[in-house]
């Protein structure tokens, strides 16, 4: 919202007298009003509890305000505040045994009332909601200043300072600041520095000891993880992040609650097209009131994306359409360009002639580590080809997609994640319903769809009853939970 009276009151009382006189009003209520902020601050006490202002201090306040808002001076949507913000003002006189001068109330309400509207604009709320921090400070053009300037991207940040502590706004930003960075620059927290709203959420609403609400968050997150009931967000780790930040009482209840939605977006047939990208479902269902009209406006402007010719080089992957649209929505188009330009930049070095099989890893590393695919790359290559040495995956060493998803979706766990596939592999084998089915179908199942690897195999043996032929390539293409892209903040 913005108030184009702000500055205008003073400059109409102003040309209300002459000269010398005008000057001298404005500097005296001016002097005033600083006097009564520093005995407010002096006296360390609060602007809360009710009015108890004399019937002559009404009617003098009235008269001010009629004198201050003759002409429609103020809108009339801030009549409201700026009444509660002089009665608000002489509350404080009351309380610091100051007594307001009749000649100057006027000249002081005009300053005070552009002082609010103008920190009203600046923080784009509502008049009312700066009152107490326009009493203690008057103007808060200070708060962005110097190093509080990096929060001009974190606009709740400042309004959470102004509104909840309205004394000293500027003194609680740099605490937060300082919280931020001793936490972002913390090894125990490294985890945290892909989402640094994480760290400036913990230092802003649990100020006295944001690094233990950290650790406790930590905690939540590893079991959540942990559980297999959950494994299905293992591509979508910032729900576990929300889940423990925004639902501590009930993480577990909030997630199922997320995999219900989720399903039942998944199964309206308008929206079969998100089925390999799950997570933008799952935003759906977690940041929108009306999830389905959502999704309907990612569809439409996908498809206006797809039907670039620029952008033909993902043809094979709508996922990336979808990314730059939900991820980047103020300039897609600006985002695609520049992940092209990094495929063919990766493409082009001689290290990664050995992922030629696997192009969707390039489009990976350059969709979901942008600040250094090459490097993120090496790593994945290096990893994968230690776990195909071991002669306990000797059965994979064909499929070398194998080795590169488990990898990329379990990093330090990827060993343990295929012992559990060639455990379910067994098992599936073993199956009367399955034991028909060839080696390869069921040691890839449990790959493929770690959470219902027996439905995987069911969807095979439709597909070959009707005749269907393996898409050229199969199964080197990943898998909907690699494929899918990660929420970034």
């Amino acid at each position: 919202m913005c108030y184009a009276w702000v500055g205008g009151l003073t400059e109409w009382r102003m040309g209300m007298h002459s000269g010398d006189s005008a000057a001298e009003s404005v500097r005296a209520a001016a002097s005033f009003l600083d006097e009564a902020r520093r005995a407010q601050r002096a006296a360390g006490k609060t602007l809360a509890g009710g009015t108890y202002l004399s019937y002559a201090v009404q009617r003098a306040m009235g008269g001010a305000i009629a004198e201050c808002g003759r002409g429609d001076r103020f809108p009339r949507p801030a009549e409201a505040a700026v009444r509660e913000g002089a009665a608000a003002f002489e509350e404080m006189c009351r309380r610091r045994r100051l007594e307001v001068p009749d000649r100057l109330r006027v000249e002081i309400y005009s300053r005070l009332f552009d002082e609010l509207c103008a920190n009203a604009a600046m923080l784009d709320v509502d008049p009312a909601q700066v009152i107490r921090a326009t009493l203690y400070n008057g103007r808060l053009d200070e708060l962005l200043d110097g190093d509080r300037a990096e929060l001009r991207d974190t606009p709740w940040v400042v309004k959470h300072a102004v509104c909840n502590y309205p004394s000293d706004p500027v003194a609680f930003l740099d605490r937060v600041l300082e919280h931020f960075k001793a936490m972002k620059s913390d090894p125990e927290f490294a985890r945290y520095r892909a989402w640094p709203w994480v760290l400036l959420t913990a230092a802003v609403c649990h100020p006295r000891d944001p690094a233990g609400f950290l650790r406790f968050v930590s905690r939540r997150m590893d079991a959540l993880a942990s559980d297999p009931d959950f494994e299905c967000f293992r591509d979508t780790p910032w729900l576990f992040q929300t889940a423990a930040l925004h639902h501590p009482s009930a993480p577990a209840e909030f997630l199922r609650g997320v995999i219900r939605r989720a399903g039942e977006l998944q199964s309206n047939p308008q929206f079969a097209c998100f089925a390999d990208t799950p997570s933008i479902l799952r935003l759906a269902a977690v940041g929108y009131s009306d999830p389905g009209a959502f999704l309907r406006g990612v569809i439409q402007k996908v498809e206006a994306l797809t039907a670039d010719s620029a952008f033909s080089c993902f043809a094979d992957a709508p996922w990336i359409f979808r990314l730059a649209v939900v991820g980047h929505a103020s300039d897609p188009e600006g985002y695609l360009r520049g992940i092209a330009s990094t495929i063919s930049e990766l493409s082009a070095m001689p290290e990664f002639t050995c992922l030629v099989d696997s192009p969707w890893l390039l489009k990976y590393a350059a969709v979901n580590h942008s600040s250094d695919p090459a490097a993120f790359l090496r790593h994945l290559i290096k990893d994968a080809a230690r776990l195909r040495s071991e002669a306990e995956f000797s059965r994979y060493r064909k499929m070398p997609w194998v080795f590169q998803r488990a990898v990329l979706a379990y990093g330090a766990g990827a060993g343990a994640f295929l012992r559990r596939a060639k455990v379910r592999a067994d098992a599936l084998r073993a199956d009367p319903l399955f034991g028909n089915e060839k080696d390869w179908v069921a040691n890839i199942a449990p790959v493929m769809c770690p959470a219902d690897p027996g439905t995987f195999v069911r969807r095979k043996q439709r597909s070959a009853d009707a005749g269907g032929k393996r898409r050229r390539g199969w199964p080197r293409k990943p898998t909907a939970s690699v494929r899918a892209p990660t929420r970034t903040s």
